[in-house]
């Protein structure tokens, strides 16, 4: 089952536990509006701990107990829970997180983010034949948001986006090519945003 939230940054209490890593995090951001942004991401990481340890009846969901760790390829996990797979994204003036008992990644962008639609690494032929045939607008943001959510999922960088083709199953839902990663576009994203949630199938 996946669990997801979305939190406006300006509703992040003004004081909440956080791990040394995630405040040095936003303490290296120069601006402050990207501080609070990766401040508003890491009090989802609080809540999806808090929320994930205690459904699973895991042991102590003190988030003062939490102890983040990386991946090589940088993707954050708890490192007394690797059991629970989560992820956060930001973006404009929210924060995206997740969590399941599978690999998830997730994406939120503001709607009128300009991406390059001939950019090589962020769409395949197959994708800019969807957009060239779509009368959505937003179709490259979309195709764009779904493709780093599903990169975010395997534990991959954004050199990885164009190495797998989409399946579309519906306007806003899909699977990659071989049914290993499912997407899923929010329908309750906030208003002015693109938000996906991708997720490992167990095919």
């Amino acid at each position: 089952m996946t669990n997801y939230e979305f939190m406006e940054v300006s509703q992040v209490p003004a004081s909440f536990p956080i791990s040394e890593e995630r405040r040095q995090k936003a303490d290296a951001c120069k601006l402050e509006a990207d501080r609070k942004r990766s401040l508003a991401a890491s009090y989802l990481i609080t809540r999806i701990y808090e929320d994930a340890v205690s459904a699973k009846g895991a042991g102590s969901a003190d988030p003062a107990r939490m102890k983040l760790a990386c991946t090589t390829d940088g993707k954050p996990y708890f490192r007394d829970h690797p059991q629970i797979c989560f992820n956060v994204s930001h973006g404009g003036d929210y924060a995206f997180g997740a969590y399941s008992d599978r690999d998830i990644g997730v994406d939120i962008e503001k709607a009128d983010r300009k991406i390059p639609v001939l950019s090589d690494h962020a769409y395949t032929g197959a994708d800019l034949r969807h957009i060239e045939d779509s009368e959505d607008p937003l179709m490259p943001l979309k195709i764009w948001v779904i493709r780093e959510s599903i990169v975010k999922a395997m534990g991959l960088g954004i050199r990885a986006m164009t190495e797998f083709e989409l399946m579309w199953l519906s306007e806003d839902s899909g699977i990659t090519w071989g049914g290993a990663y499912s997407f899923h576009l929010m329908e309750d994203a906030p208003e002015g945003y693109v938000a996906c949630v991708s997720e490992r199938t167990g095919n």
